[in-house]
């Protein structure tokens, strides 16, 4: 009888499942189970009778079926295969739809998936992140609190952007944090590319977490000055360069040969960037559309523009149960920076990215114009998870420390304020 080698030897595919369900040697025993119990819970929320949500956004649910049937209308982004006239972002998720639905048929779940599939990701990747310089308690924590972002969830079985945005904007983080601890330029260039196709999702919006990335990588680089420099330089052209090419190509191309650019007054990509989804954002003032459902209690002459704005009935349930509770242990965090950042810079480096990432996105919903939508919450879901991840860190590696058992208490106490007090305005759930 003649018998066949396997081509795999049965003991690797052991061995790699064992190491798949069991982890690190390092690492608790217990840790990778959670891990995937997570995930698979995240995988249930995300995916379960996806389809009931039908077509989303029919605004993108256009571009895609678009896309499916003329190949311009696919490289544009165009709202109808006769490639008149374009979404109002850039195509790079309409492209990942786009091939889902080339693949499994033009149906809502082919379309949406790919979508449950990204904000998975960005669950691991909080994970990942955090476990370079916290316990698995703490890493599995941020995760949760992560997917269980209200915002998050709805995002992420919906035909927005944002859920690639945010899953680029993590991988960015992911290689700066690499690139601190490797001395390596390359990963540095890698987040560079990321950012930019977090550009090419949603324009501006994916740059929040940039002023956290660029000065983490200058304060805690290992290199010398002039080398941090250089990377930095080289970081940014691939930014750019990625970023900008489809902006570019479009641009460069006459008026007559391709469709025109929704939202921009002279169809044009860069007025659109820098305009209808950029200082018209941020700047835009007059009344609130009807369509933001702001309640009148929380209007003041013609906004609801405010330090509070995140906590009023329009917004607190999106992505705001546990802000404010982040936001404390910012300003607590000097109380516990030796603690934090005693392994390494990598730590550090952390801190300083989601300090700063979630303070740039908190401040901008807060006081931006009125052409703000619920969902741009999401924006602060990952550094809250990242923050929220480091203090719970901090509180379980020492809980026999009075000073850590009382800032734990007073963090979780405001967290548990500020959910009653997002209760007591959504009493119709």
């Amino acid at each position: 009888m003649i018998k066949f080698k396997p081509a795999v030897p049965v003991s690797r595919i052991q061995a790699a499942a064992r190491h798949f369900l069991r982890g690190r040697a390092a690492d608790p025993i217990w840790e990778r189970p959670a891990l995937l119990l997570i995930l698979a819970a995240n995988a249930l929320l995300y995916c379960w009778n996806l389809g009931i949500n039908g077509w989303a956004n029919y605004f993108y649910s256009a571009a895609v079926q678009s896309g499916l049937l003329d190949t311009s209308s696919f490289f544009f982004g165009s709202s109808d295969w006769g490639n008149s006239i374009t979404v109002d972002k850039p195509p790079l998720s309409l492209w990942i739809m786009g091939l889902s639905v080339r693949l499994f048929g033009f149906n809502p779940v082919a379309m949406l998936l790919p979508q449950a599939f990204i904000g998975i990701g960005s669950t691991l990747l909080i994970y990942a992140i955090l476990k370079r310089c916290v316990a698995g308690v703490a890493a599995l924590f941020g995760a949760v609190v992560f997917f269980t972002t209200p915002i998050v969830t709805l995002m992420s079985r919906y035909n927005n952007p944002d859920p690639l945005m945010l899953l680029l904007m993590l991988g960015a983080l992911w290689c700066v944090l690499q690139s601190i601890e490797s001395r390596r330029a390359l990963p540095f260039v890698a987040a560079g590319i990321l950012l930019g196709l977090a550009f090419m999702t949603k324009q501006l919006q994916g740059m929040l977490s940039l002023p956290g990335l660029g000065l983490a990588y200058l304060i805690y680089s290992p290199q010398p000055w002039i080398r941090r420099i250089r990377v930095l330089a080289a970081g940014t052209a691939a930014l750019v360069l990625t970023g900008g090419l489809w902006m570019t190509i479009v641009d460069l191309i006459p008026a007559g040969s391709r469709p025109y650019i929704g939202g921009s007054p002279n169809n044009s990509v860069l007025e659109l960037t820098l305009g209808y989804n950029g200082l018209d954002r941020i700047a835009g003032s007059g009344v609130v559309p009807d369509a933001m459902q702001v309640p009148d209690t929380y209007r003041t002459v013609e906004s609801d523009a405010g330090l509070f704005r995140l906590l009023n009935a329009n917004y607190n349930q999106e992505a705001s149960w546990l802000l404010f509770a982040a936001l404390s242990s910012i300003l607590l965090m000097p109380l516990m920076w030796k603690r934090i950042t005693r392994r390494q810079a990598v730590s550090k480096a952390l801190f300083v990215i989601s300090t700063v990432w979630l303070l740039t996105a908190y401040f901008l919903l807060s006081f931006m114009g009125n052409q703000i939508h619920t969902y741009y919450t999401a924006a602060v879901a990952p550094p809250l998870a990242l923050t929220l991840g480091l203090v719970c860190d901090y509180v379980v590696t020492n809980r026999r420390s009075a000073l850590a058992r009382l800032l734990g208490t007073f963090i979780a106490s405001i967290g548990l304020l500020s959910s009653w007090l997002i209760l007591q305005g959504t009493l119709g759930w």
